[in-house]
């Protein structure tokens, strides 16, 4: 398949998997995804409700498509996260973290669809009282198509 086929405009959405409160996990979260490809790569924009709520700019993704497989990095412009009361906090002056979407590319048998499907991951990490940092991983799935 001719990967330019791909570029424009993607609608799909997210879930939150195990690591998140139950409240979380039964919600869908819509997204948008405009991408542009050059070769086996592609970059492009995000759109969802954190990116319009928290910030001016949509968030940012970078990846890879190779036959049937596709895998990227998306990037808020800053970094979102959670408080200790799980409230969503914006910390203006540290880094995005890096959410790995990986994936599978289908096309439909006898229609004209197509759509990837897969899992997310970002790694996270507190500090414990002894000032040591904890990581763990929060994963879930997602899908789009066009």
């Amino acid at each position: 398949m001719n990967n330019h086929k791909l570029n424009g405009i993607w609608k799909g959405f997210y879930k939150y998997g195990n690591m998140y409160p139950e409240t979380y996990q039964k919600i869908a979260e819509p997204f948008t995804v405009e991408i542009e490809f050059d070769g086996v790569n592609f970059k492009g924009i995000c759109k969802d409700r954190f990116s319009e709520k928290y910030f001016s700019s949509p968030a940012s993704i970078e990846g890879t498509f190779v036959p049937n497989l596709i895998s990227f990095i998306k990037k808020y412009p800053a970094l979102l996260t959670i408080d200790d009361n799980l409230q969503t906090i914006v910390i203006p002056e540290k880094p995005s973290h890096e959410i790995h979407y990986t994936g599978f590319f289908y096309k439909g048998l006898f229609s004209r669809s197509i759509r990837f499907e897969g899992e997310w991951v970002m790694t996270d990490f507190i500090l414990t009282e002894n000032g040591k940092r904890e990581y763990f991983n929060c994963t879930g799935t997602w899908n789009m198509k066009k």
